[in-house]
């Protein structure tokens, strides 16, 4: 049985599935899920089962190198019962907390790419336009503020004045 979500969340095969539920636990990314880490996920879910001789029980059977972490290979074999265990009492519970998480990440990430297209375009517009008053500037259709008042300054205007006709004339 696969979870079937809309966008994030959307699991089509155990191995996806599995994928999410460590994804889920491993909270720092190191492609490895330590003790506190497994602790920290079945807190939120049943405290209550999940006691620290559990916790100790299911790493004895399942982290085959003794590190005490759950490699990728070892945390599969785990969930999916591999050894004769049973996991039909939490694997529903973990595959709905992961994707509820993985939704949740999904939600923040469509915001921040929503946001990121945002100013993209609005940089690309100001782009534009600066590159449109530059080649007005190239072709002598448009003339800075500083310029124009100089201009005005060297044919015998006053600096007052010629700001004063820079700003009724400037649009």
């Amino acid at each position: 049985m696969t979870a079937k979500v809309e966008g994030y969340g959307q699991a089509e095969n155990i191995g996806e599935e599995v994928k999410l539920m460590f994804e889920l636990f491993d909270t720092d990314r190191s492609g490895m899920i330590d003790r506190e880490e497994l602790k920290n996920v079945f807190r939120t879910i049943d405290s209550n089962v999940w006691t620290e001789e559990k916790l100790d029980e299911m790493m004895k059977d399942f982290d085959k190198n003794g590190d005490g972490k759950l490699t990728m290979g070892e945390f599969w074999g785990w969930i999916n019962g591999h050894g004769g265990r049973e996991t039909s009492d939490h694997r529903p519970e973990l595959l709905a907390k992961a994707v509820e998480v993985d939704k949740a990440k999904g939600v923040i990430q469509t915001a921040q790419l929503d946001e990121f297209r945002k100013r993209k375009t609005a940089q690309e517009a100001k782009d534009v336009s600066a590159a449109a008053i530059a080649a007005e500037r190239a072709e002598g259709k448009r003339v800075s503020r500083k310029q124009w008042i100089q201009e005005k300054i060297d044919v015998g205007f006053t600096r007052e004045v010629a700001i004063e006709l820079y700003q009724k004339a400037d649009q």
